[in-house]
């Protein structure tokens, strides 16, 4: 692929999984008026949750689908489900139907990912694929900052249907584009799709993902709850089993026997934990418990969401160079200060504060929170890319979920009375969020020590030299 082509087609890369990501946030803001709309009043929440389950399933054969019809096929083919399903969404006449879309659509943005994920380590050489990566990763970090602006902004101007019609016209487009520009691979190793795998290993995350978003509406000793995380966890640790006795398992877990690959998914996934839980938290104790208009939270979190997007394009030339370990420790110690500050919140505390606060975090993770992916994949030979991009997503999704579950039950532990919206603004109010922060500070404090294990600037050139030579 040509130097002006393969950039233009990473734009078109990043445009897709910004849509994928900023619809998971947009329609957050959207689910009072299809509540509204639809004249119900439970169930709504499968909105927001069937997207995210059927995210999680279709990433598990993500390696399998780019391996057996080439990664231009599949980001075509996702981005075009991605694009349909967002279609039909817009279109429908009831809740139930809405939420069978939402899976349709989760179906494409699931895998447009790692798919994502392994075309950009085809299209770009070892010494530029940090770079690369935090040109998409503005994508992945950008979308939830702008999501709740966005998904307000239309929602009161022309309606909750447009939340979906949006994505029709932009991923058109980029599918065509997609056609027109991208290289096409050839397919890689074949092998059988493991379908009883797949099916058990579907089944299983969804019983955990489910089990822990509803855990807290449910009773965490209710038989729903247990049913679920049991059959959660047991099914993933049949998988597991499963995986590592296979000839061509659907997901290679066996790569977590590189400690480099494994040490730059675990801290990528810790990283993705606190940056989660400050997304989640954050709207929380300034719209929920202060009182802050929608709008304003909203312009509080963006310059968090300006300065990541505009660091992680340096973060990734300093993996390109000098490896890991630097930029992961320097985001770390930012992401731990902002978080630090956070955890001081008071009632008076003024929103430039916050504001300041969420900046000097955001810094921090544009710096550090690609490079351990970067490093992750660079660790990997040329033919396991696919898997490793698959492995690496559902690894990511199912910390986030435990991770952010974790975090809850911690304001939870703090909470003395339950905050009814009116009551009057108190320490104890805001010491739940502080928790939740404070915990977030220490696992930086964790990611700091970690990154003491990660490539520095020799180690990386090795690597980068090794896929070098391999490169077809």
């Amino acid at each position: 692929m040509k130097l002006e082509a393969k950039w233009v087609a990473l734009w078109v890369m990043t445009v897709g999984t910004f849509l994928v990501v900023l619809d998971s946030m947009a329609v957050t803001l959207a689910l009072a008026d299809i509540e509204r709309d639809f004249g119900t009043d439970s169930g709504i929440e499968w909105v927001f949750t069937a997207y995210i389950v059927a995210l999680g399933v279709t990433q598990l054969a993500s390696g399998w689908i780019s391996d057996s019809f080439g990664r231009k096929n599949a980001f075509i083919a996702t981005l075009t489900v991605f694009t349909v399903g967002s279609g039909l969404c817009a279109m429908a006449p009831s809740l139930p139907v809405l939420v069978a879309f939402r899976v349709l659509q989760g179906l494409g943005g699931g895998l447009l990912i790692p798919v994502t994920t392994a075309m950009i380590f085809e299209t770009f050489g070892p010494y530029e694929r940090g770079k690369a990566m935090g040109l998409w990763g503005i994508a992945l970090t950008v979308a939830p900052a702008v999501g709740p602006l966005v998904g307000g902004a239309i929602v009161e101007t022309v309606g909750w249907r447009w939340v979906f019609a949006v994505n029709v016209p932009i991923g058109g487009v980029g599918a065509l584009f997609a056609w027109r520009i991208m290289t096409a691979s050839q397919p890689g190793e074949h092998r059988s799709l493991d379908v009883i795998g797949l099916a058990v290993a579907s089944v299983s995350t969804s019983a955990l993902t489910i089990g822990l978003s509803e855990a807290e509406s449910w009773g965490w000793l209710s038989l729903p709850t247990v049913a679920s995380l049991a059959i959660g966890l047991g099914g993933v640790a049949w998988f597991v089993t499963r995986m590592l006795r296979r000839s061509h398992p659907l997901v290679n877990v066996a790569l977590f026997a590189n400690r480099t690959y494994a040490l730059g998914v675990v801290t990528s996934a810790l990283i993705m934990v606190t940056q989660m839980g400050r997304g989640l938290f954050i709207p929380l104790e300034l719209s929920s418990t202060r009182g802050v208009a929608d709008i304003t939270v909203g312009f509080v979190l963006l310059p968090a969401g300006i300065g990541l997007g505009a660091f992680m394009p340096f973060g990734g030339r300093l993996t390109d160079r000098f490896g890991s370990r630097g930029p992961v420790t320097v985001g770390a110690l930012l992401m731990g200060l902002g978080f630090a500050l956070l955890s001081r919140l008071g009632p008076e505390t003024d929103l430039w504060f916050v504001a300041l606060a969420l900046t000097i975090g955001g810094i921090g993770a544009g710096i550090g929170m690609m490079s351990p992916n970067v490093v992750a994949m660079t660790a990997l030979r040329f033919d396991e890319v696919n898997q490793g991009a698959g492995l690496t997503s559902v690894t990511r999704q199912i910390a986030v979920a435990v991770g952010v579950t974790g975090l809850v039950a911690v304001s939870a532990a703090v909470e003395d009375t339950p905050f009814e919206s009116g009551d009057p603004v108190t320490q104890a109010a805001i010491d739940p969020f502080n928790a939740v922060f404070a915990t977030c500070a220490f696992v930086m404090a964790l990611v700091l020590v970690i990154a003491q294990w990660l490539p520095g600037p020799k180690w990386m050139r090795a690597m980068q030299d090794a896929r070098s030579a391999e490169q077809p």
